[in-house]
């Protein structure tokens, strides 16, 4: 329980970073020096940003931060899309470890998920951390992914710095 307190007081910060950083002109600012855009896409449901580090590429990177808007998901449903993500992680990878809480006073769902072996590369493991909450009249959804050794991921707790260093 006092870990999951840790997360939500470090994400509370991490949303508001993640919301200036979706209406910023420089989508680049609060991020770790460094990270560069990888991905970025709208469409009518949804919007994407990624950003990793300097040199790597989007199929071959050690850390990646993902910012997401659903734009179909009304703000009220934060809870519901929160639930299917967890089960979508929880089902895309054997042996995954998910922990999720909702946190009712601050209007977000956390969610830390631990994968042994990454699908895309057989070597690796997988870690992240995230949240999900109202956003405007949508569903916003920020997180921090590591790589790792496989069978070892990343300590979610760890990274939790992370977002955290992100936010200021």
């Amino acid at each position: 329980m006092q870990s999951m307190r840790r997360i939500l007081c470090y994400l509370c910060f991490t949303l508001i970073w993640a919301s200036a950083l979706l209406s910023a002109t420089s989508a680049r600012a609060g991020l770790p020096e460094g990270f560069v855009p990888a991905y970025a896409n709208e469409t009518e449901g949804v919007k994407i940003v990624q950003y990793i580090p300097e040199g790597e590429t989007d199929e071959a990177w050690s850390e990646m931060y993902t910012f997401l808007v659903f734009k179909k998901a009304q703000a009220s449903q934060y809870l519901s899309v929160a639930r299917h993500f967890g089960e979508e992680l929880q089902t895309s990878c054997e042996g995954a470890k998910l922990r999720g809480q909702h946190v009712d006073a601050e209007k977000m769902y956390l969610l830390a998920f631990e994968c042994p072996a990454v699908s895309a590369s057989a070597e690796q493991s997988e870690s992240m951390v995230g949240l999900l909450r109202p956003y405007k009249e949508n569903v916003l959804f920020v997180q921090y992914v590591r790589r790792g050794p496989k069978g070892s991921p990343p300590d979610s707790t760890e990274m939790i710095n992370k977002l955290y260093e992100a936010a200021h």
